[in-house]
């Protein structure tokens, strides 16, 4: 299934980084670590950070980076960060950005907001269940989202045709492993999103975290979760591979993260080892591809502290200058110098950005 242009140009400036030792342009501004939700599932910390970054610390920050750098704005919930709009565009008009949310604090406003932007590119939105019902959220505010979803439709065709993008990511576990066909034709249906990943439970606190950790973490043996419906996950990928099969437009794009099932029609995809992959806790970095994830993206947690893909602190915004400058510094250089090294550690259990070997290939 082919990649959306956002997706190919990570992946093209990734492998140029990584062979010329240069830092990403890629930046996730974790702007709150507070969300409105308490999902059982999340892997978040939530808990209040310390010196948090202000509006005019978050713009003062990204007017520092190269221009045309691509912007990440997620949480906990960016949408209820204080000065969300401000932020948001004046980012827009030096790089181009996307938004990761759980949709419940959409309004019009903020709606029109990001449609009125042209170097918005991507709105994911967290859709689980029908209605989001795990999530603990009301059928009244679900069907509000879907209606401001309706909204950024339309305004997008009258402005920019296809932009943004409307992603959905549905976290996969065993509650909802007999639902996926479901949440796939709901999404598709009633959403009307351009593409839908299905992520997986991450099995390290370290990825992507709210928190930084000590560096000798990344080696501490990781302890994900054991799916217990591994099986039945496996079939309902197949029945929605079916479906698009029979797609005569072919606009449905659906992945996995990480990239254990594909969905293309001439896809081989291996049950056994797919199933073992989501009922082992072991970890081995040989049966994976080298990672290149450290030189695609880097983070800046609330409180303004920044690390790669694991929360290892390289630096802190405060203190920035230059991104060349902290890539230089002895803590990014010992991480990616691992990285290089290993291929991947025991914290990259289950990432999405890591590829296993041997689950799934493109019939050629």
């Amino acid at each position: 299934m082919q990649n959306t242009q956002y997706h190919s140009a990570r992946l093209k400036h990734r492998e140029i980084n990584f062979q010329n030792n240069a830092p990403p342009n890629r930046f996730v501004f974790v702007l709150t670590n507070k969300c409105n939700l308490s999902c059982d599932f999340c892997f978040q910390h939530r808990k209040t950070l310390d010196g948090q970054l202000t509006a005019d610390e978050w713009i003062r920050f990204s007017n520092s980076l190269p221009k045309g750098s691509h912007v990440t704005l997620t949480g906990g919930e960016p949408l209820i960060f204080r000065e969300f709009g401000r932020v948001f565009h004046e980012i827009n008009a030096r790089h181009t950005t996307n938004i990761i949310t759980n949709g419940t604090k959409f309004s019009q406003e903020n709606i029109r907001m990001m449609a009125s932007e042209p170097n918005f590119l991507t709105l994911s939105v967290s859709i689980d269940t029908i209605g989001n019902h795990n999530r603990k959220v009301s059928d009244v505010v679900y069907q509000q989202m879907l209606a401001h979803l309706d909204l950024l439709r339309m305004l997008r065709a009258d402005l920019y045709g296809d932009r943004p993008t409307i992603d959905a990511k549905c976290v996969v576990t065993d509650d909802n492993a007999n639902n996926l066909v479901s949440i796939f034709n709901h999404v598709f249906r009633d959403l009307k999103v351009d593409t839908l990943a299905f992520q997986f439970l991450k099995g390290s606190s370290l990825q992507h975290a709210d928190r930084c950790f000590p560096f000798e973490s990344i080696f501490f043996k990781p302890t994900p979760h054991i799916y217990n419906n591994s099986r039945l996950i496996f079939e309902q990928f197949e029945s929605i591979r079916t479906i698009l099969a029979s797609d005569r437009l072919g606009n449905r794009r659906v992945y996995t993260h990480p990239q254990i099932y594909l969905f293309d029609e001439g896809a081989q995809n291996n049950t056994e080892r797919f199933c073992e992959y989501l009922t082992t806790a072991q970890f081995s970095s040989e049966a994976h591809d080298r990672c290149y994830a450290p030189w695609e993206s880097v983070h800046i947690n609330a409180n303004g502290d920044m690390f790669p893909c694991l929360a290892v602190k390289i630096g802190n915004v405060r203190q920035f200058v230059d991104i060349q400058e902290v890539y230089k510094g002895e803590p990014a250089v010992k991480f990616l110098d691992t990285i290089r090294d290993y291929g991947s550690v025991p914290a990259c259990s289950r990432c999405g950005y890591l590829n296993p070997k041997g689950l799934c290939s493109k019939r050629i």
